[in-house]
């Protein structure tokens, strides 16, 4: 005969293992050191870089990579230079409560959030080739929280190794392979409306950039 607190834990756990049960996408237990918002300028920061190749070379393996990368192309324009996917399942994390209720019941509830990301990436011409700049998205259960602090910015699947691994499979796919810099020099990023960066055609106003 279980005890009441070796029921209820056995409720709670037997409930927390049933969660994590759920969902098409990877469930693992999911720690975060420390959370930020995503904006603009952490974009121009850490999500730019300058690939020495046409903007029609860098586009058509920008395409690529996102596909190997698991991306589902939504939207491609080059004449615009914009390419934007859909989001991606990347996490599923299981949550669970319980309490007791009087002298022998309890309640266990369990549910689980779905996380899915996605990109916006648009393309500018630059004096040494193509500036590539890489906007991230968030969605948790479908909802936008991009602007949110639910961005890790370090660590093997933080965000500074996600931009990694993307410009480093772009760089792949042109040949010969470029060596990617690891950050685009401040003096090629001051502003990518200035004439120098601008896209082809004109543009006489800043990009509206809302990430």
């Amino acid at each position: 005969m279980l005890s009441r607190r070796e029921a209820f834990l056995f409720a709670t756990v037997a409930m927390a293992a049933a969660a994590m049960g759920c969902g098409g996408a990877s469930t693992r237990p999911f720690y975060i050191a420390k959370v930020i918002p995503m904006s603009s300028e952490l974009v121009d920061r850490e999500g730019l870089r300058v690939l020495p190749a046409s903007r029609s070379s860098v586009f058509a393996a920008t395409a690529g990579a996102l596909r190997v990368l698991g991306y589902s192309i939504a939207f491609a324009d080059q004449a615009s230079t914009v390419l934007k996917t859909e989001p991606m399942s990347t996490l599923t994390i299981a949550s669970f409560s319980g309490s007791l209720e009087g002298q022998h019941d309890y309640r266990a509830s369990a549910r689980t959030n779905a996380y899915a990301r996605s990109y916006s990436i648009t393309f500018f011409d630059a004096p040494s080739g193509t500036l590539v700049r890489a906007a991230p998205r968030m969605y948790i259960n479908g909802q936008d929280v991009s602007a949110s602090p639910v961005w890790q910015l370090d660590g093997a699947d933080g965000e500074r190794a996600q931009w990694e691994r993307l410009f480093r499979e772009i760089a792949s796919n042109l040949q010969p392979a470029p060596t990617v810099p690891n950050k685009t020099p401040s003096a090629q990023i001051r502003n990518p409306a200035d004439t120098a960066l601008r896209p082809q055609g004109r543009m006489d106003r800043p990009p509206n950039r809302s990430m």
